[in-house]
């Protein structure tokens, strides 16, 4: 029973810190929850992954919303992973909650995250950093 509580408080550390105080509000915790299950249900081995990228060389990646499944991934290296690429601009689909892009980098996400919870349910970068989990906070 021990590891469950530890399991759950970190957890909860995770979600406030990448997307807000989301156990508090029943609103924005069934938003996450129905965001995330949309992912799970989405084929993603009938995604297109594009890597021929013609945006600006500080573009990670980007989809078309209502262009389901064609994901254009950017040869930028950096901090954020190819797999959590691929998570933040799935979350972009409107099938899967059509999360928008209301603030790039761990700093300004986590920012969000404290000062509009609402807001950083809608944040894809939110999403992809708490799938990738790095820096690990649980």
């Amino acid at each position: 029973m021990r590891k469950s509580t530890s399991s759950s408080r970190q957890m909860l550390t995770r979600c406030a810190t990448r997307l807000g105080s989301v156990p508090s509000s029943r609103p924005i915790h069934d938003r996450v929850l129905d965001h995330y299950g949309k992912i799970r249900k989405s084929d993603l081995k009938t995604y297109t992954f594009d890597c021929e990228c013609t945006e600006g060389s500080d573009v990670f990646a980007y989809v078309l919303p209502d262009e389901f499944g064609h994901v254009h991934l950017c040869n930028l290296a950096g901090t954020d992973s190819k797999a959590g690429r691929i998570v933040h601009e799935s979350f972009h689909f409107t099938l899967n909650g059509g999360t928008k892009d209301l603030a790039y980098g761990q700093t300004r996400a986590q920012a969000l995250a404290v000062s509009n919870s609402t807001g950083a349910t809608m944040n894809a970068d939110s999403y992809e950093y708490f799938a990738e989990n790095s820096p690990a906070l649980a």
